[in-house]
């Protein structure tokens, strides 16, 4: 049998494709949002573009800023009109045994009564939503004035 000399010449080294290790990321918890907080910004920017849409629209009409389902401002309404039945469904005043509103949720829900009650300068009677709105947050100053007391 035939021996053949063996080869000196070592084999490539077989590359394998590794990803780059990445530094280890601590992990840390989200911060909790108060959907209060949450639903006042809603009720807030829609509003805002709503009220915006008017200097953008000189069709006399307001064939693009109006109210109507069609248009865009109708659109912000109808999203600033579901966060504030939102707020209404999540107010502690609205259910008993609820924790009163923080601190923040209150001052949030402040600015929501000021366009709300800026609205009843235009529209001579408040809708349903509206009246709940501030029937409700009468009684959530009331309650966190309390709670602040004790």
């Amino acid at each position: 049998m035939l021996q053949l000399p063996q080869s000196t010449v070592k084999a490539p080294p077989v590359l394998q494709a590794t990803a780059p290790k990445l530094p280890a990321v601590k992990m840390t918890t989200a911060p909790v949002l108060s959907e209060i907080i949450v639903q006042s910004t809603v009720y807030l920017q829609a509003m805002a573009a709503y009220e915006a849409g008017f200097r953008a629209d000189a069709t006399g009409d307001w064939d693009y800023a109006g109210a109507g389902s069609d248009k865009l401002g109708g659109r912000q309404l109808c999203k600033a009109s579901k966060a504030l039945a939102k707020l209404v469904a999540l107010s502690p005043a609205f259910a008993a045994g609820r924790v009163p509103l923080t601190r923040e949720e209150l001052f949030a829900k402040a600015a929501v009564m000021a366009v709300v009650s800026k609205q009843l300068e235009v529209f001579a009677e408040p809708d349903k939503v509206e009246r709940e709105t501030i029937r409700l947050f009468a009684q959530e100053v009331t309650d966190y004035l309390s709670a602040a007391r004790s």
